[in-house]
C-alpha cells in the first residue's frame, strides 16, 4: 500500500512541478522516478480463474538456492494459486527474481512468472511467450508463509 501511495504522490509532485522554472536536473529525477516504478497491469481475472481450473502441477525454481520443489495435489497447487491476488503491485522493481513458477495442465505450461520476493515486496510478475513482463500481482499472506518456509529450509540445509 505504502509504495502504491508513493506511485502517486510522485505522480502528483511531477504533474505540479510542470512549469517553466523546474530545473533540467529535476526533470531527469522525475523520468527516473517514473520508469522505476513501471506499471503493468494485474493477471486478468479469468486467467486467475482458468489457471485454478485447469493446473494439475506447479514447478517451482529456487534461483539463489539452484533447487527446485514441485506439487502436484490439487489442494497445495489451489492455495498457491489463490495467493495471485487481484491487487496490481505498483513497483516491479522493489524486488528481485527469487524463483520461477511453472503451472502446468500436463504436458502443457499454461503460466509462467517469477516471485520476486524480498524488501518487504512479494509479488508475482507473468511474462509473455517472448519473455517480456506482461502482468504483476501482489503475493497473499500464505503464499508469503509459503516462501518464508522454503527459504528457512534450505537455509537450515547448508
Amino acid at each position: 500500500m505504502k509504495y502504491f501511495l508513493l506511485a502517486i504522490c510522485i505522480a502528483l509532485i511531477y504533474s505540479c512541478n510542470n512549469s517553466s522554472t523546474v530545473q533540467p536536473s529535476e526533470d531527469k529525477t522525475a523520468i527516473a522516478n517514473s520508469e522505476a516504478l513501471q506499471m503493468l497491469p494485474a493477471l486478468p481475472e479469468e486467467s486467475r480463474l482458468s489457471l485454478l481450473e485447469n493446473t494439475d502441477y506447479i514447478d517451482y525454481i529456487f534461483y539463489p538456492y539452484g533447487k527446485s520443489i514441485n506439487q502436484g495435489d490439487k489442494k497445495s497447487i489451489r492455495q498457491m494459486i489463490q495467493q495471485i491476488t487481484d491487487i496490481q503491485q505498483p513497483d516491479v522493481k522493489c524486488a528481485t527474481p527469487f524463483c520461477k513458477i511453472s503451472f502446468y495442465k500436463m504436458p502443457n505450461i499454461l503460466f509462467e512468472t517469477e516471485v520476486h520476493y524480498g524488501n518487504g515486496c512479494a509479488y508475482f510478475v507473468f511474462h509473455d511467450a517472448e519473455g517480456k513482463p506482461q502482468y504483476a500481482n501482489r503475493m497473499g499472506d500464505f503464499g508469503v508463509t509459503f516462501f518464508n518456509q522454503v527459504i528457512t529450509g534450505f537455509e537450515g540445509k547448508k
